[in-house]
């Protein structure tokens, strides 16, 4: 597993998902992705046949319940799982206000541990 920086993945508790996401990166196209598990913090992901790096800026958009969620931010860590598919950790670092409160909301009001 390659890590950037000193981002703690446990800082935060997530919870399990399984939906589909969009990814972009830069002038790219859209992908979909799929989500695994969601932080007030951040998602991990797992994408088939792209090449994401680690520090990449992306835009992640999905929704929750009725709420559209779209977020920039950066790849802290990811795994080669086999030759064309990546497991990704995206931490937040644009997450509008309404975004990032209902998340809070949507997760419980969890704060970190």
């Amino acid at each position: 597993m390659r890590e950037i920086g000193s981002f703690d993945r446990r800082k935060y508790v997530r919870i399990p998902t399984r939906q589909v996401v969009s990814i972009s990166q830069a002038d790219a196209a859209p992908r979909s992705a799929l989500g695994k598990n969601l932080s007030v913090a951040g998602i991990r992901f797992e994408v088939i046949g792209c090449e994401i790096e680690l520090a990449d800026v992306l835009t992640i958009d999905f929704q929750l319940e009725d709420q559209e969620i779209s977020a920039l931010g950066r790849v802290v860590w990811c795994i080669d799982v086999d030759p064309i598919v990546q497991e990704v950790g995206l931490e937040f670092l644009d997450l509008p206000p309404d975004s990032a409160e209902f998340l809070q909301s949507f997760l419980g009001g969890l704060e970190p541990a």
